[in-house]
């Protein structure tokens, strides 16, 4: 989907807080979204990952809340 058509949120905690709605419906009929930054709006949308694997910033994002997540474990 074009990030035209897409909901814009201004931070990610709201964009993440709408992926996890969208998550938590156990009767969805398409797969996980997630928040992903969107430089041309200056915003974040919500999107599902395979439609942005192209996005180098989305990927780093995603890349260092994983390591985040691991090093939160041990602290």
């Amino acid at each position: 989907m074009n990030c035209q058509t897409k909901k814009r949120f201004p931070n990610r905690q709201m964009a993440d807080k709408e992926a996890d709605l969208h998550n938590r419906n156990l009767f969805r009929d398409d797969e996980e979204m997630e928040s992903y930054p969107c430089d041309f709006h200056k915003a974040w949308h919500v999107g599902h990952p395979q439609q942005y694997n192209d996005n180098s910033i989305a990927r780093v994002h995603n890349l260092l809340d994983k390591l985040k997540g691991k090093n939160d474990r041990f602290n």
